[in-house]
């Protein structure tokens, strides 16, 4: 990657994330808030479930949308699946990997981007040694559709 690209990619992930909070602030009715990463509140994504959750806007159990940090463990793979609604993913830490059905696994590292379209077939995997954390905002309520 050359140094402008570069640039370009942390400008925009940068961007992102502003308005991200940005709307954030706007949901929170115009209490400002900053939060470090490191303070951020992770929760279970369900019971027995590996994968943890930190809402930043929304409620993804109820229609609008919403944005949320997904935290996947490393070596974790979430096996084919789709979702009712589209979403977009920012890579924030770890190496996501995402293959749509049919296509080829790509390497995501932090700053790479995913936009899934609702009800098709995907993976998603976290490789290598570092947990990955994903930048979720999705356009409806979450789920998780297992393919057959």
């Amino acid at each position: 990657m050359t140094a402008p690209t570069g640039r370009r990619l942390v400008f925009a992930l940068v961007l992102f994330l502003t308005m991200a909070t940005a709307h954030g602030v706007n949901a929170r009715q115009g209490k400002a808030l900053n939060a470090p990463l490191s303070s951020i509140s992770w929760q279970p994504y369900a019971p027995g479930n590996p994968l943890q959750v930190a809402m930043l806007w929304g409620d993804r159990t109820k229609p609008g949308d919403y944005g949320m940090y997904l935290k996947m463990p490393a070596g974790f793979e979430a096996g084919r699946h789709s979702h009712t609604n589209d979403y977009h993913g920012v890579g924030i830490q770890g190496t996501w990997v995402h293959t749509n059905d049919g296509g080829k696994p790509v390497d995501l590292g932090p700053g790479g981007h995913v936009f899934q379209p609702g009800k098709q077939v995907h993976n998603d995997a976290c490789k290598g040694a570092t947990e990955c954390i994903i930048l979720i905002h999705q356009m409806g309520p979450g789920d998780f559709i297992p393919a057959k």
